[in-house]
């Protein structure tokens, strides 16, 4: 007994000074993190702590704006997910503020809104086309495509996350307060991953879309083609961005290419323009550099530069030819 209460003694001692030390490590070394693409986490808080997103009355990460426009305003409105709306980057480093910069700094005569929402679907998105962005009459709607898209709201047979602390009190508890619990977190998840026989996200994704007659898939299309005649309806024309899922790009291969291809050839059918930025963000060559920080892959400011020149390249002529046609008498 004397023995058992000296080494639980020694070990309650080693905790006490290993965890604060480690907790203290973790924050300095990864001082440089701001978000981990996981919500609600120690560097999450930290960050939007630090930077508080400007949300107007409609819950975006924009500026107020007036409905009806100005006649003679040309309004270009971006819908998406994250990646639209500029995870762990300050707002003027994000494509919708660059493309504001570029196109009319002074919004005058082209108003670039940014109605990206984390972690919304396409058929998230289809729903707040009706409520928030439709009223606003825009003239032109440029929808961002994510790979997940087509998952929707059914995940059930994604890969499941694997929990260093089961219990979800504790887990909850150390994810949103212990940076050294959140990179261990991370780092057990993918060992663990790595070791497991299971499906990986590349394999559940194929096994539920690379079949082009498969219902998963044909369902989402409904949906995308939804969106689109939707927007049609109201009188807005449309173009789509589609951004890869960068950290799957390695040594040339791209596992979700077919996915891509599913969605050019329904902008095909719909005879829409859709950029693709594959070809644009793998030249880089270092998806690091696209990457906001080692512990979130969403778009850095490089990749968001990339996405606005992108988008200009394939958009702007027709932009400035819809204001101008509309303009004149």
């Amino acid at each position: 007994m004397r023995r058992l209460l000296i080494n639980l003694v020694v070990l309650g001692f080693s905790l006490a000074v290993c965890l604060p030390l480690g907790q203290l490590a973790a924050r300095t070394f990864y001082g440089d993190v701001s978000t981990t693409g996981h919500h609600g986490d120690f560097f999450s808080r930290r960050w939007y702590a630090e930077n508080p997103a400007q949300v107007n009355s409609l819950g975006f990460r924009e500026r107020e704006f007036i409905n009806p426009p100005p006649d003679d305003l040309f309004r270009i409105a971006v819908v998406g997910d994250s990646i639209t709306y500029g995870q762990g980057l300050l707002a003027d480093a994000r494509m919708t503020n660059l493309l504001q910069e570029r196109l009319d700094p002074t919004a005058t005569e082209i108003e670039v809104l940014n109605f990206g929402r984390p972690g919304a679907e396409t058929i998230d998105q289809l729903e707040f086309l009706h409520s928030a962005v439709l009223p606003g009459q825009p003239d032109f709607v440029l929808l961002q495509w994510f790979v997940n898209d087509l998952e929707g709201h059914n995940k059930s047979g994604r890969p499941r996350r694997h929990r260093l602390m089961p219990n979800d009190t504790l887990h909850e508890l150390f994810w949103r307060r212990s940076a050294l619990y959140v990179v261990t977190q991370i780092a057990f998840d993918q060992a663990i991953r790595s070791l497991s026989d299971s499906p990986s996200y590349a394999e559940y994704m194929a096994a539920r879309f690379a079949d082009p007659a498969s219902k998963d898939l044909t369902d989402y299309v409904e949906t995308l083609s939804e969106f689109i005649g939707t927007a049609r309806s109201a009188g807005a024309e449309l173009g789509m961005l589609l951004y890869p899922r960068v950290p799957d790009y390695r040594d040339g291969h791209y596992p979700h290419g077919y996915l891509h291809d599913h969605i050019l050839r329904t902008c095909a059918t719909h005879e829409i323009t859709c950029v693709d930025l594959r070809d644009a963000l793998f030249a880089v060559g270092d998806n690091a550099a696209l990457a906001v920080n080692r512990l979130d892959a969403h778009p850095s400011a490089l990749a968001n530069r990339i996405m606005a020149d992108a988008v200009l390249n394939a958009f702007e002529a027709q932009w400035i030819a819809q204001k101008d046609a509309r303009a004149t008498p």
